[in-house]
């Protein structure tokens, strides 16, 4: 594990594209270390050296089995009160920048764009990373969020427009950066468990452990883990034309 670095320095910057030996869920604060093995035992390295077909049955393989560990680590307490009544609809899996609507497409350059990288139409033409894409609603039906994730354990939650991101994690842990998050953050863990909505890249918004929320209590806001890193880093890209 490496030691937590300064989010506001580039070379601190997570990795947003699929690098197959990502690792170990990160301290509070820190970089993941994408040479580490996941702590539950399960390496996307598995798959890592495979091509074609066995590597995307690999990559199936590794995606399932860290579902069943967050499928594991259900809460056993009830939904808090305040948790919002989410629902995951429109899901797709696009594969070019004609499968995107203009703020889908926005909001996945901003998650992908670095500057030396592929390119978002790279990204999405390389089925390995099985980019998803998904709108979550309210009770109402009124769009609250968008959900992106892809291959290994990436995943974004945006407004409905604009590159502000809501919340973020690399290696399938929704990283927690304020405790305002938390009903947020049951509200989206019910609504993925609820199933029935096509999104596969296992994500857990963990909001029942007290410790998680108690570390950040006393953060200033904009500080925590690689929110300060990504606000800037995605604005940034949104004045990059998308390719």
């Amino acid at each position: 594990m490496t030691e937590p670095r300064d989010a506001a320095d580039p070379s601190s910057a997570p990795d947003r594209g699929v690098v197959p030996d990502r690792g170990a869920v990160p301290d509070r604060g820190a970089v993941p270390d994408r040479g580490a093995v996941p702590a539950d035992g399960v390496s996307p390295a598995d798959g890592a050296s495979l091509a074609g077909g066995a590597q995307s049955g690999a990559a199936e393989a590794y995606r399932s089995a860290v579902a069943e560990i967050i499928d594991a680590r259900a809460a056993s307490r009830p939904y808090p009160p305040g948790a919002p009544q989410l629902t995951i609809t429109g899901h797709h899996r696009p594969q070019s920048l004609a499968d995107l609507d203009p703020a889908e497409l926005e909001q996945l350059h901003a998650a992908w764009y670095e500057p030396h990288g592929p390119t978002l139409s790279q990204a999405l033409a390389d089925e390995e990373n099985q980019v998803e894409a998904a709108r979550v609603v309210d009770e109402t039906g009124q769009l609250r969020y968008r959900l992106y994730g892809w291959n290994f354990g990436a995943g974004f939650l945006f407004p409905p427009t604009g590159v502000v991101v809501v919340a973020a994690g690399f290696q399938h842990d929704i990283e927690h950066w304020s405790p305002a998050q938390r009903d947020l953050f049951a509200g989206m863990d019910r609504a993925l468990r609820a199933g029935g909505h096509g999104f596969t890249q296992p994500l857990h918004f963990c909001w029942d452990k007290d410790s998680c929320w108690d570390e950040i209590a006393d953060a200033a806001p904009g500080t925590v883990g690689s929110e300060p890193y990504l606000r800037r880093a995605f604005a940034a890209a949104a004045r990059v034309t998308p390719s």
